[in-house]
């Protein structure tokens, strides 16, 4: 929310009678192929029927177990992981209200379930030096209670209308609700978790209802001036439920049957409401230069009554109300056709993980109303310039970024105790990063990213670096691709994590973060009015742990020290009809 927008288009309908697409595809870890086959599906269907039209998408995927480069088993340490079904369907009608309006709705339903036949060896925290993540195999998991997995549902009604009074006007409602159940886990020997949990798993619930409306109003008949002007509105009420299970059943069972016995909160139910009202100015001034400039007015609202923390310590409720205005300015200076620069500031009010603070909170917080840095939403200031170039065959870019906040939140894992800890403290994010692209004949393109981030804060007087968690390390992108025959084209691609060890001199990571490098290789090719797409993954079968995976590690947990996959084949058929 503070570090820029997200923009996602679904699929439009088609202005065709009736079109389709059918996708298939399996896949397999190579370095061990013992129950590693997955598979997808999903077909996509688009309709008009006169002023209506309608779109229709079902899918279908299964995922098997996943293995290292040595051919070892990765311990799931999330949902989308190994040994899960995924199914997904949308539905969306629209209609067109004569010649310019238009209403359209949007009803989606996600559902992931998991059901894996390993668990992760949490003895290996008790061994010296650093361990991989290792799973024990016990066969197919007997859980009592609800089936591991993630449903999300979502309905959207939208209107439009591009000439209303002079203005364009956009709004939507919309309505959605998420409920994720975690795998049960053995958390006895967390010094954290495990007195007061044991063995048991995760329940989360979340619901929310928003609305938004846009007008866009043009100030001058060229319409090279225009105002953007309108609201949004978001309250969600979330919650989260740790279930615990019958420990002697558990090691009788070799860790495969968990038998249910009771449950209690682990994030207490609480409200967050939002409202913003929001104006933006742009004014293009001959396609030479575009000037912009905006102010946002949000209040934002959080409510929760007295409860009980899964470690026994009493919280007092209440409300709390923020408000802020926001600003926004930028400038693009088209220098030619082909070159340009840009700079812009903007500003942005988000509050921290109320989820995290309410379920853990600092020794020091006694309540909601009463504890009053620690629940304060954070201010950020955004500083960008850059320059952007495209030419016929060489496109490229580069901005360079400065962030700060004054009351900054950071969540760092404390080695000693396995918590982890709320950190509110003035805090600073920069860095630069680059995009090239090079067409050098009709047959050939390559090029690459690099991004360069660094990111502090000031502790008593001193500046630390924040953790890896939330600063990666040095990254680099490239790829090279050639259509070897027409209509048959070929790429590798190769990704640079680079090391990172500034954060642990300053104490904010358990252990310095290693580098690794990954190449994969991508062939496509036309098949009569469809596309054969065969991919790689991990081409040079390289052995290397994730970042989240190596600071996670650096603080003792070698059971979420887990390896990434080795190679890996996926073919995939798409046909158009």
């Amino acid at each position: 929310a503070t570090g820029g927008v997200v923009n996602i288009i679904t699929r439009r309908p088609t202005e065709e009678r009736l079109t389709s697409v059918t996708e298939v595809g399996v896949g397999s870890g190579l370095t061990n192929t013992d129950g590693a086959l997955s598979f997808n599906a999903q077909h996509t269907s688009s309709a008009r029927i006169g002023n209506f039209d309608l779109t229709g998408t079902v899918s279908l995927a299964r995922s098997g177990a996943f293995y290292d480069t040595r051919g070892d088993r990765i311990p799931f340490f999330e949902l989308g992981g190994d040994s899960s079904t995924l199914f997904n369907i949308m539905g969306k009608v629209g209609v067109d209200l004569g010649s310019e309006q238009r209403l359209q709705l949007t009803v989606n339903h996600y559902r992931e379930t998991q059901d894996p036949n390993a668990i992760q060896d949490f003895s290996i925290d008790d061994q010296e030096g650093r361990q991989k993540a290792r799973a024990i195999r016990t066969g197919d998991l007997d859980i009592a209670g609800k089936t591991p997995g993630n449903r999300t549902t979502l309905l959207n009604l939208s209107y439009t209308n591009p000439n209303l009074f002079g203005s364009s006007l956009q709004s939507q409602i919309y309505y959605r609700t998420n409920s994720n159940v975690s795998v049960p886990s053995d958390f006895r020997s967390s010094d954290f978790f495990g007195p007061f949990i044991g063995i048991g798993g995760s329940r989360a619930e979340n619901e929310q209802i928003g609305g938004r409306l846009a007008i866009v109003t043009p100030l001058s008949r060229a319409e090279n001036l225009r105002l953007t002007w309108g609201s949004d509105y978001v309250t969600e009420d979330s919650r989260q439920r740790f279930d615990l299970y019958d420990p002697d059943r558990f090691d009788a069972s070799g860790g495969r049957v968990y038998r249910k016995t009771s449950s209690r909160s682990f994030v207490p139910p609480y409200n967050y409401n939002s409202l913003g009202l929001f104006s933006q100015l742009e004014w293009n001034i001959d396609d030479i230069v575009i000037l912009s400039g905006g102010i946002r007015h949000e209040r934002i609202g959080l409510e929760v009554n007295d409860y009980t923390t899964f470690n026994d310590r009493q919280i007092q409720g209440g409300n709390r109300n923020f408000n802020a205005t926001l600003f926004n300015t930028g400038a693009v200076y088209k220098i030619n056709d082909n070159f340009n620069v840009f700079g812009n500031f903007s500003q942005g009010f988000s509050v921290p993980d109320f989820g995290r603070i309410l379920r853990e909170p600092p020794d020091n917080f006694v309540g909601i109303e009463s504890s009053l840095e620690v629940t304060q939403p954070q201010k950020v200031n955004n500083y960008e310039i850059g320059i952007r170039g495209g030419w016929p065959s060489v496109q490229m870019s580069l901005a360079a970024f400065y962030n700060t906040s004054d009351l900054g939140a950071s969540f760092q894992l404390a080695a000693d105790t396995d918590r982890l800890k709320l950190i509110r403290a003035p805090e600073r994010i920069y860095g630069l990063e680059g995009t090239v692209d090079w067409q050098p004949g009709p047959t050939w393109s390559l090029g690459g990213t690099a991004t360069y981030i660094q990111g502090e804060y000031d502790d008593n007087g001193s500046t630390l670096a924040l953790d890896s968690s939330r600063i990666p390390p040095l990254k680099l992108t490239a790829y090279v691709q050639n259509e070897t025959l027409e209509g048959w084209n070929n790429r590798l691609q190769l990704l640079y994590s680079g090391n990172r060890d500034r954060a642990f001199k300053d104490g904010s990571d358990g252990s310095p973060i290693s580098s690794y490098l990954t190449l994969d290789y991508i062939s496509s090719v036309k098949i009569g009015s469809g596309q054969l797409q065969v991919k790689v993954e991990n081409l040079l079968n390289n052995q290397y742990f994730p970042v989240i995976s190596q600071y996670f590690s650096g603080f003792g947990s070698d059971s979420s020290n887990y390896a990434a996959r080795g190679l890996t084949l996926s073919v995939n058929y798409r046909l158009n009809w």
